[in-house]
């Protein structure tokens, strides 16, 4: 059976829906790949799983691609995968094309404008966003430019500022290279400094909610964080580059500062293979579980509740008392989604006043009939 999403919010679903995604990334097809599929198959309920990049391992072996096809179908063939390409996509064709191997195989949206990173004639998209749920998810590309004149910079500006955070309350960027690691791996690369200089404050001004990224071989949760240091203006950062690959686990960590086992920003850090599980409760909070292939599914790794900064800020700010910088959310995204539901609270009391005034008069109604009957029977 076929898994369908209902209607998003953006298109006119309810906002306060409750949903799950799975989460994955650098996955592969190795023994430990298969595992943690057969783990992520167990956590029934899933809307669509997102893959952060580094599918198949292919490198330039194309039979590679159809044997990973194969390998991930009878997963997949029920429920949507919705990928991003990361560095082991940097494949090239006869031509020299960066990417051509995977944006032949994974056009997710076609209907995308100026998402190609290529002629806009070919429909591959090496940049995207769509809606899921009360969630509006973009997918964006860390090996291609991302400066301010950059087509995809563009893109992505122009596209989270048409996001309707009443509709959509929740907002989801995800990426290949991480912003925030703390692993001896990967280190200083520029697909994560120079993405991250060019669009951290963008992801800050929009109120982005989660960023999730791969690259290293490690799982890594960190507080919400901005310009190196835990502050609420900055979006919660999740690497799950733990999917199985062929090039093994990372689990050497840098120390903090002054002494500390790890940055201030750094929640939970592990080097271990599995999954994650993002589960929307309504359109104020979520929770993020981190399975680990080496536990049973029910057994949770890691979790947290994440607070929408746009939609619950009082909240949010309780939540996060003991970060080091406290900032107020955008006051205009707060303001609007305060507007939208004072007036939906208005329109469910209406309904609410409604619905007991037509619940007394179909109880007056009843008794007016027992009392017809008993004079019928009386006759």
């Amino acid at each position: 059976t076929v898994k369908v999403p209902p209607l998003a919010s953006g298109l006119g679903g309810n906002p306060q829906q409750g949903f799950k995604l799975g989460m994955i990334g650098d996955l592969g097809q190795t023994e430990n790949s298969a595992a943690t599929l057969e783990h992520l198959a167990a956590d029934q309920g899933l809307w669509a799983t997102l893959l952060v990049g580094d599918l198949s391992y292919a490198d330039n072996v194309n039979p590679r691609w159809d044997s990973w096809r194969e390998f991930v179908e009878p997963y997949f063939s029920s429920m949507p995968l919705l990928t991003l390409p990361g560095n082991h996509e940097i494949e090239t064709d006869h031509d020299g094309v960066s990417f051509t191997p995977y944006a032949h195989r994974f056009q997710m949206m076609p209907n995308c404008e100026k998402c190609s990173g290529y002629d806009e004639d070919w429909k591959a998209n090496l940049w995207y966003s769509f809606d899921i749920g009360s969630a509006h998810v973009v997918h964006i590309n860390s090996y291609q430019d991302t400066g301010s004149h950059s087509p995809q910079y563009k893109w992505l500006e122009k596209d989270l500022k048409a996001v309707n955070r009443v509709k959509t309350p929740w907002v989801l960027v995800n990426m290949h290279a991480p912003w925030y690691n703390s692993n001896v791996a990967h280190q200083d690369e520029a697909e994560s400094v120079e993405t991250r200089k060019h669009l951290e404050a963008l992801m800050k001004d929009h109120g982005v909610n989660v960023i999730f990224a791969g690259h290293v071989h490690a799982y890594e949760r960190c507080h919400p964080t901005y310009k190196g240091k835990r502050d609420l203006a900055g979006p919660t950062y999740i690497n799950i580059g733990d999917g199985g690959n062929r090039e093994g686990l990372y689990d050497e960590w840098l120390p903090g500062k002054d002494g500390a086992a790890a940055p201030e920003w750094s929640a939970h850090r592990k080097g271990s293979y599995g999954h994650g599980v993002l589960e929307f409760f309504n359109a104020t909070h979520a929770e993020w579980t981190w399975h680990r292939n080496d536990q049973p599914e029910w057994q949770v790794g890691d979790t947290t509740i994440i607070v929408n900064s746009v939609t619950a800020p009082e909240q949010y700010r309780e939540f996060h008392a003991d970060a080091a910088v406290v900032v107020e959310p955008r006051a205009d995204s707060v303001r609007g989604y305060r507007v939208a539901v004072a007036v939906l609270s208005l329109a469910v009391a209406g309904l609410s006043l409604a619905v007991l005034l037509l619940l007394r008069r179909l109880s007056s109604n009843a008794k007016r009939y027992r009392r017809m009957s008993l004079e019928f029977d009386m006759d």
